[in-house]
């Protein structure tokens, strides 16, 4: 079991940022996907697959937690302004 240093922390969501802009979401759910095999072929022990503190899981929940931000503001944004701009009263 590892525990992962500051600067590692910080790292995830950096390298997360960088694959966004250089390949789109496809290319960091490749990434992502790729690690998680590596995690799953290397891993000696079942029971210590996808630790909250492995790199791997931190970067797929940064990843997960920007793609459904992206969505909830694409999916709520405008139905919001408009009731915020409706001139009715409630």
């Amino acid at each position: 079991e590892r525990v992962f240093s500051n600067e590692e922390d910080l790292l995830g969501p950096l390298l997360l940022d960088l694959m966004e802009k250089c390949g789109g979401y496809g290319f960091c759910t490749r990434v992502i996907s790729s690690l998680s095999q590596k995690e799953i072929l290397t891993t000696k022990e079942p029971s210590t697959l996808f630790r909250s503190n492995s790199f791997n899981l931190k970067l797929a929940e940064k990843f997960m937690r920007t793609c459904a931000n992206n969505f909830l503001k694409q999916a709520l944004l405008s139905p919001i302004e408009h009731v915020i701009n409706e001139k009715e009263s409630c």
